[in-house]
């Protein structure tokens, strides 16, 4: 089996679970929607610490992509809907806020490293750092965010 036709079907078999597992969603998450991400050289993630309100956060830009991964798996640096392409306007940044957690970065001669206790920031910088392909469910704040509120269908 070719990659590309290994990643459509991982793709579709992660679109049938979801499917499977967000009928039961609560109220509060009945407005966020399942986000297939395929990180790549296009996408960027920065984490940072908002110390007046011990906040840690993380945003990841990448490029919308114009056809739903139920079609067609996200392309290196895309996210797409689960069930169609971006809309002309959707912010194409994902943010994640988790208050009363920490990040930390370490730079010298030999390289960087980065710790946080948080673990949602963990998991998208494990994901971007890592090239795996990750799911996420987010909803536009409206402000030029796709905000996250779940890692994983």
């Amino acid at each position: 089996m070719s990659r590309s036709m290994l990643t459509s079907s991982t793709f579709a078999a992660t679109i049938a679970l979801v499917g499977g597992l967000t009928i039961g969603t609560n109220a509060q998450a009945a407005n966020d929607y399942v986000l297939m991400c395929n990180p790549g050289q296009q996408m960027q993630a920065v984490a940072g610490q908002r110390v007046s309100t011990q906040e840690a956060f993380a945003t990841l830009t990448f490029r919308p992509a114009s056809t739903g991964a139920a079609a067609r798996a996200p392309r290196s640096g895309e996210c797409a809907w689960s069930d169609r392409g971006f809309r002309p306007g959707e912010p194409n940044k994902l943010m994640f806020r988790d208050n009363g957690k920490w990040v930390q970065s370490l730079c010298s001669s030999r390289g960087c490293t980065f710790r946080t206790n948080s673990r949602g920031i963990q998991t998208m910088m494990n994901a971007v750092k890592g090239g795996r392909p990750f799911v996420v469910r987010a909803y536009n704040d409206r402000q030029g965010n796709m905000v996250i509120t779940r890692f994983g269908p």
